[in-house]
Formats: structure tokens, sequence, C-alpha cells
């Protein structure tokens, strides 16, 4: 579902191609004829893991690619499945993590996410469920909570430019606003915007940011996605 609708909103969608949420996150972007990549740990040449081969032909005949730093002809051995994570997280605006246990790939993957600066979110799950113990942690950390797709796509800013700059045109029509209110307002999207990041392209004082974070919160044209990271909401 996540995958098929970033592809309806033309986000690309990476992942690395693997049995369960890799797959399906593919196979949901070309339902939609959206552009996904699948990287992997092994030469492009080679399709791993097999069960996936009508995705791995699919992606390519439908204008995604295949990315790998490795030679072609090179076979998939486990070292370099936690190696080329760091690619995939790169290469994305944002990192979800659907499904997670303790110790799992995906966490290698958040980690590197954040490292890179990347926005991290997680889909929470029941606490007795072990798939979901990974992203149940993560919240924990921190990361961004994945439970309403619309939501999210706002959040993330898969929204067209246009529909920014109609709600930008409404609010300065309808709702006045003081110097530094839209100075703050104007200089967030709908992508989470750390709290230090405002402050540096404002120019304002923390004080200052803070207070007018919390008067447009109280505006509910400002919403905090997690602790201190802003987003608008119009």
């Amino acid at each position: 579902m996540l995958g098929k609708a970033l592809a309806e909103h033309k986000a690309q969608v990476i992942s690395g191609m693997a049995v369960g949420i890799d797959s399906a996150s593919h196979a949901g972007a070309l339902s939609a004829h959206g552009d996904t990549f699948a990287v992997l740990g092994n030469g492009c040449d080679i399709c791993y893991p097999k069960s996936s081969a009508n995705i791995y032909r699919n992606i390519v005949s439908g204008g995604g690619g295949i990315i790998s730093e490795l030679a072609p002809g090179t076979n998939p051995l486990p070292q370099f499945f936690p190696r080329r994570n760091r690619i995939i997280s790169a290469l994305a605006d944002a990192v979800v993590v659907v499904e997670a246990k303790k110790r799992s790939g995906s966490l290698i993957t958040a980690d590197l996410a954040l490292d890179q600066g990347k926005d991290v979110y997680a889909v929470p799950g029941r606490y007795t469920d072990a798939l979901s113990a990974g992203c149940n942690h993560l919240i924990e950390q921190g990361a961004g909570i994945l439970a309403d797709l619309d939501n999210f796509l706002k959040n993330t800013g898969v929204v067209s430019e246009c529909k920014t700059k109609e709600a930008d045109l409404k609010i300065n029509n309808q709702l006045p606003l003081e110097k530094d209110q839209q100075m703050v307002y104007i200089d967030l999207d709908f992508n989470p915007k750390f709290i230090d990041v405002i402050i540096e392209e404002t120019g304002l004082d923390l004080l200052t940011v803070l207070s007018v974070l919390d008067s447009l919160k109280n505006m509910h044209l400002v919403q905090e996605t997690f602790q201190n990271y802003y987003c608008k909401i119009l």
C-alpha cells in the first residue's frame, strides 16, 4: 500500500528486493507504474533471491533501476548485505521501517540513515509481536510514527508544489501573520524540519523560534511530528 501510494504521487521507492517487505514495496510501486529501484548485495546481473525474478524483470522494463556497487558476476554473500544498506539510506529522503525484529538489517539501515541526516519512520505494532519489536524501539528513540498513510504523505512532502503554494496563499490571505510568524511558516514545508535548521535558515534565536512555533501550532498551521521536528499542516 505504501509503495503504491508513493508511486501514485510520483515519489521513487527504493529497497533491497529481499523477500517480504522489500519485494512488497517494489511490487506496490510497479502496480502504480511508478519508478522503483533495487539495491542489491550482489552483481546487477544476478537476480537474488530467485523468487524476486518477476520483480527484477519488471523493475528493469518499467524504467526503474537495479543498483549495486559490486562488479557483475559477484555472488550474494552475507557480508555484502549490511554494506548495501548504506546505499539504500543514502539514496532515500526518508527511510521507513515496516517490520523489524530486535536484531534486524532494517535497524542497520535506520542507524545509517540517522548518521546521514535522513528522516526515519517506523510502523508501530503490538509489543508482543516479534516483528514489531524493532519498530517500537525506533519509535521509543524518537523515530516518526507511520500510523496514517495520508499524514505520512503530507509529512514527507509527497505533495504537489501547487498545493503547497495554494496553502501558503490561503494562509497569507485569510490569516495575516506577524513578521516572525511569516518567516518561520515560509521556512517550513511538509517534510519535518529539525529546529536547529529552522533557527539557521530564519536567523531567529531559539526562544523566538520556539514562541513562534507554539503560536503556529495553536493556529493549527504547524505540527510537531516528533521531538523538535516541525512541518506544515496546511
